[in-house]
């Protein structure tokens, strides 16, 4: 995936998330986790409705030299998606236009 010059480049963190991050890659910059590939791809749904930038910048922006996320991360999801670390109901957390209980 093209990135952004890591001396002089720059990304708005809250809608350029796939400025680095490409779904099934083979690098280190994947996203296959999940069923991003669902509701990013198929669906269109912005990384931020499920994760937070500010746990983002917390957990993942600190050394992005790194081949893995610094941080867990199920941490950057929002408390509204209802995710347990094998399901999520976003509907009863209050994401309009979102699913009910779901089990990955």
């Amino acid at each position: 995936q093209a990135t952004p010059n890591w001396q002089t480049g720059s990304i708005t963190v809250t809608s350029q998330c796939t400025s680095c991050h490409a779904l099934g890659t083979a690098q280190y910059n994947s996203y296959n986790s999940g069923k991003h590939e669902f509701h990013v791809v198929s669906e269109g749904i912005s990384c931020t409705v499920c994760h937070s930038t500010t746990a983002l910048a917390v957990s993942h922006f600190t050394a992005l030299g790194t081949t893995t996320m610094e941080g867990p991360a199920s941490e950057t999801i929002l408390p509204n998606v209802r995710y347990n670390g094998t399901s999520c109901n976003p509907r009863t957390g209050g994401l309009t236009g979102c699913h009910g209980s779901r089990t990955w």
